[in-house]
């Protein structure tokens, strides 16, 4: 069959075809046979893929424009030419759209893949944050420290690269949805939805220092760095609700995030060695040692909820980091090995000024060890801005 017989295939047989796909890249390569068949597809698919994240890399210019993307199953790595990022640090990713930060007050969801922006309200309207004024240099953000009733001024650059810790989505931009932020230097919550002109504070009871969040079953969960569990829905914000939980005996190092499954809402701990274990501080102060997953057990009775400790995944396959975590069956993906957990480093606060960024892996549950995936040529100890998981969905 020539090209010419290929262009002349029905529309409704190509769009049926591409709904058999898999991948959004196969989408568009599918787009890419001919003038007829690009124009028989929407430019957004009307399916969902059953999708594996890419791992955005660091670059070396924040005015250039290449961005690179790392896939695993593809081992490969695609360059997306983005002008639209050009000046902007990533602070996570969410249904494969990036939150962007600038210069300036503005705050962004961006699709690297269809290149739609979607303003966010501003991070001088963020609840902590009194007054900004773009002209008082080096101390354009006037902050309320509201555990020591004081006034605190920080510059445009530390806002951009450190304020906004994480931001999840209720749902994919589209349309209506509910975006929650852990940020400031107390690591609160605070909500908007769309069409909002400003952040709301989350009422939590006081508690603070929040590790993660995540819309699951129709609520919306908490984590302190402590362990301690929250609770809300749309219908009860702004308000949170403890819930009282037995904690397992967490290490001295470590991190909490939240991952939804089909068998329940997970708690992942992520533990590090030190430099008074077996690094030297003065090379590595830090690096992920290896991790424990729990399962949420509620059905007690009287009894207090537990986590309790599971060691195996199945066939799934976890991505963690400032994205919003994610658990994925690997029964599609061959080269995507099962009961493992992909991540990257998130433990801004550890790091230093030669040393950050760079701790990223993959660790087998069932051989319990670290292991490296791909070529990805992170030849420096410090690596700027952190690589991140996105969803290559448009």
């Amino acid at each position: 069959m020539n090209m010419g017989q290929w262009a002349e295939l029905p529309w409704d047989l190509v769009r049926a075809i591409s709904e058999h796909l898999k991948s959004y890249v196969d989408y568009v390569r599918v787009g890419a046979v001919c003038s007829s068949w690009n124009s028989a597809l929407p430019k957004r698919p009307t399916h969902q893929f059953n999708q594996i994240p890419w791992l955005m890399l660091p670059f070396d210019d924040e005015t250039q424009t290449l961005r690179s993307f790392y896939s695993i199953i593809d081992d490969k790595v695609y360059h997306l030419e983005l002008s639209e990022t050009s000046g902007k640090w990533f602070r996570g990713s969410c249904y494969g759209w990036l939150v962007t930060v600038e210069m300036s007050p503005a705050l962004h969801l961006f699709n690297p893949l269809t290149k739609i922006q979607i303003a966010l309200p501003p991070l001088h309207s963020f609840p902590d944050i009194e007054h900004y004024c773009p002209d008082r240099n080096g101390r354009e953000y006037a902050i309320r420290n509201f555990r020591f009733e004081m006034t605190e001024f920080y510059d445009q650059a530390h806002m951009q690269e450190v304020y906004i810790e994480k931001l999840v989505l209720s749902s994919p931009p589209h349309d209506d949805y509910l975006a929650i932020a852990i940020f400031g230097e107390y690591r609160r919550l605070a909500f908007c939805s769309r069409n909002d002109k400003k952040w709301t504070a989350a009422e939590t009871g006081g508690q603070i220092c929040f590790r993660d969040i995540i819309f699951y079953n129709d609520k919306i969960y908490a984590l302190t760095s402590s362990g301690k569990l929250l609770i809300s829905d749309t219908s009860s914000l702004p308000k949170f609700t403890f819930i009282p939980v037995k904690l397992p005996n967490f290490e001295t190092e470590s991190m909490l995030y939240l991952v939804g499954s089909s068998n329940g809402l997970m708690m992942v701990e992520r533990y590090y060695m030190g430099g008074d274990e077996e690094l030297d501080p003065e090379v590595i102060p830090y690096k992920t040692s290896g991790f424990k997953i729990y399962l949420l057990e509620s059905n007690l009775g009287e009894k207090m909820p537990r986590w309790v400790e599971i060691k195996h995944l199945g066939d799934k396959v976890m991505f963690l980091g400032y994205n919003a975590s994610v658990l994925i069956p690997s029964i599609d993906f061959p080269k995507l090995k099962g009961n493992c957990i992909y991540y990257t480093d998130d433990q801004m606060e550890l790091w230093l000024d030669n040393y950050g960024g760079f701790d990223i892996g993959l660790f087998d549950l069932e051989e319990g060890v670290i292991k490296e995936f791909g070529e990805l040529n992170l030849s420096s100890r410090y690596v700027w801005p952190p690589p991140v998981w996105v969803m290559p969905n448009p």
